[in-house]
């Protein structure tokens, strides 16, 4: 499940950096840009643990008969958090990149958004939990996550690193 978490938080998250590199390569130096990329990453890696935490609570919250009588294994329960993290995902991005018009919604005008946004959940975690295929589908692009996750994890123990440095040793590139 960490897999399913991490990787739209840390693609997204990458992306912005992307779009941003050019602008900080020029007003920034080395050690200072490094310092922004590893703030990033670190607090891509605190939004998927607080997401991680967040399914496992609500998986944990489930009624137990649920898990015994078979209705929810291993595979259903991450194929189903794997669809909802993934589809708020895309409705936390369209919000974002489309930041200016969403902030001046009243919320009269908002609320069909918000609708439209569980509608969507909902119609796709129905989906998922009818369709095995599907199901089976989801827990094998989620496995396949496994390796880029574990390459999200060393950038954030890398950034992590890079800000203690930063923060022991002051702002100033080390000896």
């Amino acid at each position: 499940m960490f897999a399913a978490c991490a990787f739209p938080v840390h693609t997204w998250s990458i992306l912005i950096l992307m779009w941003e590199l050019p602008a900080w390569i020029i007003r920034l130096d080395l050690w200072e840009l490094l310092g922004v990329i590893a703030y990033t990453q670190a607090f891509a890696l605190v939004e998927s643990l607080i997401i991680l935490l967040g399914m496992l609570l609500l998986t944990a919250l489930l009624p137990r008969k649920w898990f015994r009588n078979g209705a929810l294994d291993r595979n259903k329960v991450v194929a189903l958090n794997t669809v909802v993290v993934f589809s708020v995902t895309v409705w936390v991005i369209t919000a974002q990149v489309n930041y200016e018009v969403v902030r001046t919604l009243s919320m009269r005008s908002l609320l069909p958004w918000l609708i439209a946004c569980l509608a969507s959940i909902a119609l796709i975690y129905i989906l998922v939990y009818r369709y095995k295929k599907l199901e089976t589908l989801i827990v094998s692009f989620v496995d396949r996550l496994l390796t880029l996750a574990t390459v999200y994890l060393f950038m954030d123990i890398l950034s992590i690193l890079v800000i203690v440095v930063r923060n022991i040793g002051g702002s100033a590139w080390p000896s």
